[in-house]
């Protein structure tokens, strides 16, 4: 038989069979996959411990009142108290902070938001690369506020019910936005 018959790299070994590419001997074979123990994720060589679910919800709900409740209160008091106007202009700018607060946290401290560090956890990547800007955003922005919020407003507030459930039962503890993206969101070691 030759070469092409079997496949390309294919060889013949003195036993006068045909073998794959990859077993030849002169090949090095694939390393294994590192094996973890239940409850870590490796990333980069790094051994983390993954975050638990009231971890996760603790620290977002602390970003959401920052994203959100502080700037809108903010302009319903300047509102109320100096200038209609002006309160609306800052309730806008605001609103808009508010949906690039966690993709510009999550891109400038590789990970981690405010309420993030105050719960002890932070995001990593599967790949173990820093965050950039890009994955930041898609991440935060276009994956958790665009498609999550479409999917919620169509299914009636479902899919993110299910978003925020999802790690409950994932032995990743992982949350649909998460597996899209490739992140894990681990115990923070500073």
């Amino acid at each position: 038989m030759s070469d092409s018959a079997q496949g390309p790299g294919w060889w013949l070994a003195s036993d006068g069979k045909w073998y794959p590419p990859e077993s030849h001997p002169g090949r090095a074979a694939p390393a294994p996959p590192p094996t973890t123990e239940p409850g870590t994720f490796v990333a980069g060589g790094v051994t983390y411990e993954l975050a638990g679910w009231w971890s996760r919800v603790g620290a977002g709900v602390i970003d959401i009142l920052i994203a959100l409740v502080v700037p809108i209160l903010v302009s319903v008091f300047v509102a109320i108290s100096i200038n209609v106007v002006l309160g609306v202009l800052l309730g806008v700018l605001g609103v808009i902070a508010g949906w690039l607060y966690p993709s510009l946290m999550i891109w400038q401290t590789d990970g981690r938001t405010v309420g993030k560090r105050a719960t002890n956890v932070r995001v990593v990547q599967e790949s173990g690369r820093p965050f950039d800007a890009g994955t930041a955003f898609v991440r935060e922005f276009v994956v958790k506020g665009v498609a999550v919020g479409i999917a919620n407003s169509v299914t009636g507030g479902l899919a993110g019910l299910l978003n925020v459930l999802w790690p409950l039962w994932d032995e990743q503890n992982r949350a649909v936005h998460d597996m899209i993206v490739k992140t894990r969101v681990v115990h923070d070691r500073m």
